[in-house]
């Protein structure tokens, strides 16, 4: 089972030439926007998200803006403990034959 994310704007698109190297380390797009930053974001997201067996792509048309997909897979259930909410803080309490974790 997978949950499926997504991220939208409303900016000026990726052209379809750059869709497949935007994943890439150290890539930045060309445009009329002259913004900081290394180009290393994306890479590492798609990175951290295949560490975690899940997918990355995006979806975009020039003039209306992109849409960043990511999908990660549930993990399964290892204890019956309890999550609690109390004061705004979640808290997890282990079942009792559940040794503590450090």
């Amino acid at each position: 089972m997978f949950v499926q994310f997504w991220v939208r704007d409303n900016g000026p698109g990726i052209p379809p030439a750059e869709r497949d190297r935007i994943f890439e380390k150290f890539t930045r797009l060309r445009g009329k926007n002259k913004t900081g930053g290394l180009g290393v974001g994306l890479a590492f997201c798609r990175l951290a998200i295949h560490a975690h067996g899940g997918e990355i792509w995006v979806d975009s048309e020039e003039g209306k803006g992109t849409t960043f997909w990511l999908t990660l897979p549930v993990a399964q259930r290892q204890s019956t403990g309890k999550l609690k909410r109390h004061t705004g803080r979640l808290t997890y309490k282990p079942d009792k034959d559940q040794p503590p974790t450090p």
